[in-house]
């Protein structure tokens, strides 16, 4: 695995969502965007993988704008994992090798809240 591939990007947004959710804040903005503080992807696999998350059922609070050029993605700060998200997160072996990909290479691109 790498840091840009979906899996390891999906972790690493449902584990920061989960632990936003876990210590009552609102998630940073800044984190979440493509070209933002922690990561570094183009906007296009940015788009796609929030529309998935939000479509899956994975998260909620975003605004999805369908528009002549796609959609546009708002409210970053809204998001909010579910419970569908948790269990994802927690249960499926795809994520739990993503997990370990973070451990293995002590990359983290979403700095847990303290």
């Amino acid at each position: 695995m790498a840091k840009d591939d979906y899996h390891v990007i999906v972790y690493n947004i449902l584990s920061y969502l989960y632990q936003c959710l876990k210590h009552g804040e609102k998630p940073d903005e800044s984190k979440l965007r493509c070209n933002g503080k922690f990561l570094d992807i183009n906007e296009t696999y940015w788009k796609y993988i929030f529309k998935n998350l939000y479509e899956y059922g994975f998260i909620t609070g975003i605004i999805i704008d369908k528009n002549d050029n796609g959609y546009d993605i708002y409210r970053l700060d809204m998001a909010q994992i579910t419970p569908t998200g948790i269990e994802y997160l927690t249960e499926n072996s795809t994520m739990q090798k993503a997990k370990k990909f973070f451990k293995d290479t002590a990359e983290v691109l979403i700095p847990l809240i303290k």
